[in-house]
């Protein structure tokens, strides 16, 4: 991912999208790329797996998603972003379908939770096109970068889920998959 510093951060100094992560926008690359060394050393000990997102035809890195808080052979929790330029079209679905095949298949977790704040309308409207298990309201749960704090909407996606809807949804989804290293 050290490779992919300039257009991870032409994503996070957008002022849209760190606010909804509950992060302050880049306001220099250098920023990025501290958080690029972050997440290496954080994977390098096990506590996080970060993806990078490319576009199949033009190969630009278009997001990133990331598995943290893992518990081995338990659980994880699921957070993205996706640039502007490409929201509403399914990309995010697409990564995190890959995901979740990923962490139920491969890591052999028992569950994936996803949250997000309340006036996230997109992470909202990914969660219901993903079935994930809407569980809550965390009230009064994050302190943002600004200092306000804020509810948290959580969900979850279990292994049962996943074998419950592998037929209709994992299954087809698998022949579609090119994923590279």
């Amino acid at each position: 991912m050290r490779q992919d510093a300039k257009a991870l951060y032409a994503i996070a100094k957008d002022p849209t999208i760190g606010p909804m992560a509950g992060w302050l926008p880049h306001d220099d690359i250098s920023a990025t790329k501290r958080y690029i060394e972050r997440s290496l050393r954080k994977e390098k000990h096990g506590q996080t797996l970060t993806f990078a997102i490319i576009h199949k035809t033009d190969n630009t890195l278009i997001g990133t998603l990331e598995l943290y808080n893992i518990i081995p052979y338990f659980k994880a929790d699921i957070g993205m972003i996706c640039a502007k330029a490409y929201q509403n079209q399914g990309y995010m679905r697409e990564a995190t379908l890959a995901i979740i095949i990923f962490v139920f298949e491969t890591l052999k977790l028992m569950r994936l939770t996803y949250g997000h704040f309340l006036d996230n309308e997109p992470s909202k409207r990914l969660r219901e096109k993903l079935n994930f298990s809407y569980e809550g309201i965390l009230r009064n749960y994050y302190k943002r970068y600004d200092g306000k704090i804020v509810d948290y909407a959580i969900s979850s996606f279990t292994a049962e889920d996943y074998h419950y809807y592998f037929e209709t949804i994992f299954k087809p989804f698998k022949t579609t998959l090119s994923i590279t290293t």
